[in-house]
């Protein structure tokens, strides 16, 4: 377990159980290939954030330092709702719960927030 896992995960078991839900991705080397040599990879999608209307959700984990803990402040979605998550980069398996609670309530919500 090096850096990299101290970057992403809480508790040092998940990496393991991140592996587990992912294994059929494990034995699938062309797309982990595709996935870091293509192109839109590494393209920069937050300059268009701000032409996109609909409610959006960013969840952010507060001690993510695998993207940067601040990197949703470069969103500039216009109905954007922020929540940050005591985690790191994978709320949805370290903090599942409040993961769930989280975007069940902005869907309960979402008819309250302005669409244009």
């Amino acid at each position: 377990m090096g850096k990299y896992h101290d970057l992403q995960f809480m508790d040092r078991r998940n990496p393991e159980i991140l592996e587990s839900l992912d294994k059929e991705l494990k034995h699938r080397s062309d797309f982990r290939e595709y996935i870091h040599t293509a192109p839109e990879f590494f393209e920069d999608y937050t300059q268009i954030t701000p032409e996109i209307s609909v409610p959006t959700l960013v969840i952010s984990g507060k001690y993510d330092d695998a993207i940067g803990p601040d990197h949703y402040k470069k969103f500039k979605f216009p109905n954007m709702s922020v929540t940050i998550l005591e985690d790191k980069h994978h709320p949805y398996l370290e903090n599942k719960d409040e993961f769930k609670r989280v975007i069940q309530e902005f869907v309960l919500n979402t008819s309250t927030l302005k669409t244009t």
